[in-house]
Formats: structure tokens, C-alpha cells, sequence
């Protein structure tokens, strides 16, 4: 498994394979507009790692999993904020990004859930 990166016009521009990539299973993919970056969460527990759009720079940025467990999707914001949806907690978490260091939580408390509409979140549009 890995990352396949496209151009607009459908050629694979890049395959990102090695570790972590290649031994976990990505599902939840964004672009961090703030560093230029793809966030990218796994579905088999909570990391999330960012990386360069060239494959190289593979950062573990957040990996907590009594916040956010198996990674449903990812979507990010133009203020380097980062929403995942969090099947095992049935939530929606907020983080902050800068672009170096560590992602952290923004609340408290999750953005949104528990709750029956959080359940096993499967997409996240953040509408500026």
C-alpha cells in the first residue's frame, strides 16, 4: 500500500511507498495549505503524518489514541487547522498544524460527538 499522488491531467505524478506508508493503511489524505504538505491519517489507529508534496519528510505529527482512533477521514482549513473523524470515538476532532513540530488539539473537548451523527464519519468539508 501507499500514496498515489495525481497530476490534473490523470498521470501518477508520484508513488510515496516507503514506511510508514507502507506498512499501515492511509485512508484519510488533505493538502495543509499553510506548509505545503499532505496530512495523512491512518485507519488502523490514530498517527498522523505529514510530508512533502515530493514524498520525502515523512513527520509523525499527532498520535494519541485515547483522543482519535481508527481515522476516518481528514480535511484541513486554510488556517493550518486539521479535522479528523474518529470511528471508535464517534467524533470530530480540531487540531492545529503550524507546519513544523507537533499537531495539537485545539479544545478541550472534541469539536463535535460523541454522537450518533459522528459515528463512523466517513468525509468532512470545511466550508470557509
Amino acid at each position: 500500500s501507499g500514496i498515489a499522488i495525481y497530476n490534473s491531467d490523470g498521470t501518477c505524478a508520484r508513488f510515496i511507498g516507503g514506511a510508514p506508508f507502507n506498512n499501515n493503511s492511509p485512508i484519510g489524505i488533505a493538502f495543509h495549505t499553510p506548509s505545503n504538505k499532505l496530512i495523512v491519517g491512518f485507519s488502523n489507529g490514530g498517527a498522523i503524518y505529514s510530508i512533502n508534496l515530493d514524498g520525502t519528510g515523512s513527520t509523525l505529527i499527532f498520535n494519541d489514541s485515547s483522543i482519535i482512533n481508527a481515522i476516518r477521514t481528514i480535511a484541513t482549513d486554510s488556517s493550518g487547522n486539521i479535522y479528523v473523524g474518529s470511528a471508535t470515538r464517534d467524533t470530530i476532532e480540531k487540531l492545529y498544524y503550524s507546519g513544523s513540530g507537533s499537531a495539537s488539539r485545539i479544545l478541550g473537548a472534541p469539536l463535535i460527538g460523541p454522537l450518533a451523527t459522528t459515528a463512523n464519519a466517513t468525509q468532512i468539508v470545511v466550508i470557509p
